[in-house]
């Protein structure tokens, strides 16, 4: 009689489970000399809305300062050509022009090389050490998306891209991953 009802507990269980597995198939690596500590003030700059408004929830639920970059939209072109591979920091500090902050990130959102592929790359500049101490990447790998899907599979791979960075996922591609890391507030490592 225990063996079906045990036998019940864990169909539901592995139902409840597998409905909670993200979707999102992402690659993620990054690197960071020093992470901002609780309490910095941090300017955010993003050639795109959805990755500001997005990175700047996710600093202010862990306990960061995040500024919006007043300007942001017009110092596009001249951030983007700033900061590729390698920042050159005193032209960024310059763009975007910030002087209230202990730390500057940088998001750029990527189109893939294929139709509706994303991809972000971040850069973190401490203002006080004039150096670029952080830096994180992250790869949609999930199937084409629809123009409606994008905005939230670019949600998902910025926190995930995030939460690398700040060293709460491990870089790679995480094989049945259920932990929202958009949704996950004060976590830290």
């Amino acid at each position: 009689m225990q063996r079906p009802a045990l036998l019940s507990c864990l169909c539901v269980m592995g139902l409840i489970v597998s409905a909670c597995v993200s979707k999102e198939k992402v690659y993620t690596a990054s690197s960071s000399q020093t992470l901002p500590p609780i309490g910095s003030r941090i300017s955010i700059w993003s050639q795109d809305s959805i990755a500001a408004e997005t990175t700047h929830r996710w600093l202010s639920d862990r306990g960061l300062q995040a500024i919006p970059s007043p300007n942001a939209s017009s110092k596009e072109k001249d951030v983007s050509a700033l900061c590729t591979e390698v920042c050159d920091v005193r032209a960024i500090v310059q763009a975007v022009g910030n002087k209230d902050a202990d730390y500057i990130i940088v998001v750029r959102v990527l189109k893939g090389p294929l139709p509706m592929r994303q991809a972000v790359r971040i850069h973190g500049i401490s203002l006080a050490l004039s150096t670029e101490v952080l830096n994180g990447n992250g790869w949609d790998l999930s199937e084409a998306k629809t123009s409606d899907d994008q905005a939230e599979g670019l949600r998902i791979l910025l926190c995930k891209t995030l939460a690398t960075v700040w060293r709460f996922r491990p870089a790679g591609v995480v094989e049945n991953e259920s932990i929202d890391y958009c949704q996950v507030p004060r976590l830290r490592a």
